[in-house]
């Protein structure tokens, strides 16, 4: 996904292309951004017995009507990546 791909250049790529000599600034062309992001304590999660979809409905019943139409991904195939803890 694009938002993925602007997460890894800016924590990847971004730093290690402003320390070379001649670089004064990184600039990321058609950058997608998060919304908001979301870590999960699964232990406290189970611990409390709630649910991704809890979390997920609750954040919605908060949210501007704009937002509620919005999609929700779900990383369920990598559990390698930042979104897991």
């Amino acid at each position: 996904a694009p938002q993925e791909l602007t997460d890894f250049a800016e924590r990847s790529l971004v730093d290690r292309f402003a320390v070379l000599d001649g670089v004064s600034e990184v600039f990321i062309g058609g950058e997608r951004r998060y919304a908001m992001r979301v870590w999960l304590d699964r232990q406290s999660m189970a611990a409390n017995q709630v649910t991704v979809t809890d979390i997920e409905q609750a954040l919605r019943a908060l949210a501007t009507p704009v937002l509620r139409a919005a999609r929700c991904p779900r990383q369920t195939a990598d559990r390698s990546g930042p979104w897991r803890r």
